[in-house]
């Protein structure tokens, strides 16, 4: 009886050994060795028509779930090597998948708008938060997910025939909130790391947010994005369910951990990108077509989320900012769309020998950029930097317009206890009536 139990148990053992070295003979070989990409002609379902165009399909990163934790390649050609923008899919982290190309014409639109200006394009995929039962990681799992798919791609761009160096990051939604994460993350390039992918970096060249979340600590939904909605975290609780909410960080016994345990504190701060970011972050291009006045009838897409990585990207003093936001009517584009901004920054202009192209939008940032005091304020605003004669427009933040006139210094008297959002020459700016 105890040799039979010897013999079982010895060939347990032999059995976990030659997994786990199977296991590190596939993670090795999807890290270090070469890959096969193998190119094919684009699927005609996706309308391209790029002559020469090629794609490879499921490209796994990882292999904890290899059939979220792959992506698409799209390439102007088999030859060359391009400047590349990775696309990250939506879904509230719950859904979605890379294969969104194949079926949404909007994207499909973007993909041959990149293609025909040269540039490749990829859409990754990411495991998603548990719908089924509790999620043990919650979201920095999907988050770290985008980030090795993205390092991944760095560390194979020469079989990918991309320049690691020209690297923009798009996405909706939670694509685009990871997009923002990626973005003012600082670079998370481990050098000392076992693992090669590991050690490249995760700056992005530019990035493109369609209907993003400002930060992904949300307590801090109510008590800054919505502070002037009277919108509570109680309030995004019952429209989400504990359990989606508690998944989210990884499994809550009560929304109060959130504030007390230490561990979920810092889970908050790793996941709060408004927090993170420096003026040393990309340029931007901020999109949000939510017509919802309330944020109960969007609270991920609300305007007020892209009003403020607006106004901290600014007052951070990122490269460029640009901004359409249907609500309060914002748009600051100066007619390029999110594509567009991203071609220029993946293939800029060339320099001259008077020193680099410097675009209007640069311009506006650097010399029209208004300093508001004091601010708060209870009677006069006062407006540095701009025309004695600028018109202004003042709206509240359910986009509503509450006041018009010219001038650098503005009577707010009549106007109640609040923040407001002033616009002078498709200039934003932000401030507080006491």
């Amino acid at each position: 009886m105890q040799l039979m139990a010897h013999i079982v148990i010895k060939n347990m053992q032999t059995t976990l050994q030659t997994l786990l070295l199977l296991y590190i003979l596939f993670f090795s070989t999807l890290t270090h060795a070469q890959l096969n990409v193998d190119l094919e002609p684009i699927d005609e379902m996706l309308g391209v028509t790029i002559p020469g165009s090629v794609q490879s399909l499921n490209i796994p990163y990882d292999n904890i779930e290899i059939n979220r934790q792959a992506f698409h390649l799209f390439l102007p050609d088999a030859e060359g090597t391009y400047p590349l923008v990775i696309y990250i899919h939506g879904g509230g982290f719950t859904g979605g998948s890379r294969d969104k190309v194949f079926v949404d014409g909007a994207l499909q639109e973007s993909l041959q708008y990149f293609l025909e200006n040269g540039v490749a394009f990829i859409s990754i995929g990411y495991r998603l938060l548990n719908s089924n039962g509790p999620d043990e990681e919650g979201v920095i799992k999907s988050l770290r997910d985008s980030k090795r798919a993205l390092q991944f791609i760095r560390y194979h761009a020469a079989e990918l025939k991309i320049d690691p160096e020209r690297i923009a990051l798009m996405g909706g939604s939670a694509g685009a909130g990871t997009s923002l994460w990626l973005a003012t993350k600082p670079d998370m390039a481990d050098p000392e790391s076992s693992d090669p992918v590991l050690r490249e970096s995760t700056r992005a060249t530019a990035i493109f947010l369609n209907g993003s979340q400002a930060t992904y600590d949300i307590p801090r939904w109510e008590s800054e994005i919505y502070e002037d909605f009277d919108f509570t975290l109680e309030d995004l609780e019952s429209i989400l369910g504990f359990d989606r909410l508690s998944n989210f960080y990884g499994g809550l016994e009560s929304v109060e951990q959130l504030y007390e345990d230490p561990t979920l504190v810092a889970y908050r701060e790793e996941v709060d990108m408004l927090a993170h970011m420096t003026s040393d972050d990309p340029p931007v291009f901020i999109n949000s077509g939510s017509g919802a006045a309330h944020p109960e009838n969007d609270p991920f897409h609300h305007h007020a989320q892209s009003l403020a990585i607006q106004t901290h990207a600014i007052t951070a003093g990122l490269p460029e900012v640009k901004a359409t936001i249907k609500l309060p009517g914002i748009d600051t584009s100066e007619g390029e769309t999110g594509e567009e901004f991203l071609v220029r920054y993946l293939m800029p202009e060339p320099i001259d020998d008077e020193g680099p192209v410097v675009t209007s939008s640069d311009q506006n940032l650097a010399e029209e950029q208004m300093l508001l005091y004091p601010n708060p304020t209870a009677n006069v605003l006062h407006i540095k930097n701009t025309s004695l004669h600028a018109r202004y427009q003042i709206y509240d933040l359910q986009g509503k317009l509450v006041m018009t006139g010219k001038g650098s210094s503005i009577d707010v008297m009549a106007l109640s206890q609040g923040t407001y959002l002033l616009n002078v020459d498709a200039t934003i700016s932000r401030f507080i009536k006491q």
